[in-house]
């Protein structure tokens, strides 16, 4: 049976660094020469509001994105960061359950060809387009592999909205720039504003260095 996969993004930490605020005051402090006070959180915040967020580039964290195409050809325009994403040259879906980015229209779930996409209008049959799209386009996919073609050559088919999964690395200097621009700029397209508004939340719980960003939002 022809089936797929609706599912949501998400976001997974994979790597947070050990004694980050200790890091970036002392790199803070030794710009001014000045003796530790004992309050590192009021100083990094003061250091913060000032503007100072050089030496926030000293610590870096690491999370998985999964995401669809569309949206990590958003991610990757930031260009401090290092990027590991899934390739579509060399995995082949034709050997594994295709998925799809789940859109704000749809429900996450798993869906078959054979009636389950459809739903009763009018008395009548109707086929919903985008459903349609998506396994129109899984199976000229495995249709081009039949062929013999490449997994690399075969993806032409893909859709944007087909999954993948970026592992994402940035200092916190520029996490703070992405928050700003994709987590709380009101024009961010709604599934990176999703995404980067649950890594800031999941952050939030790490470290006070962020506790600023979305204050009267």
């Amino acid at each position: 049976m022809n089936t797929i996969l609706l599912i949501s993004p998400k976001v997974e930490i994979i790597q947070w660094p050990d004694d980050m605020e200790h890091v970036i005051e002392l790199a803070a402090r030794n710009c001014y020469q000045s003796a530790p006070g004992g309050n590192t959180e009021g100083f990094l915040k003061s250091i913060i509001k000032r503007g100072h967020e050089s030496v926030l580039e000293h610590c870096c964290a690491t999370v998985k994105i999964t995401c669809d195409r569309s949206c990590s050809h958003q991610l990757v325009r930031h260009r401090l960061g290092a990027y590991s994403q899934e390739s579509q040259r060399y995995v082949n879906y034709g050997k594994k359950p295709m998925s799809f980015i789940c859109p704000p229209q749809r429900s996450p779930g798993t869906y078959t060809s054979y009636g389950a996409f459809r739903r009763r209008l009018t008395g009548r049959w109707s086929h919903d387009p985008f459903l349609d799209s998506l396994f129109n386009a899984k199976q000229r996919y495995i249709d081009l592999l039949d062929c013999g073609w490449k997994a690399e050559d075969a993806r032409e088919v893909l859709p944007n909205c087909t999954t993948t999964r970026v592992v994402t690395t940035y200092n916190m200097r520029q996490w703070r720039h992405i928050f700003k621009e994709r987590a709380l700029n009101k024009h961010a397209q709604h599934q990176i504003k999703g995404i980067m508004l649950d890594v800031l939340e999941r952050f939030k719980e790490y470290t006070y260095i962020f506790d600023d960003l979305g204050e009267g939002e």
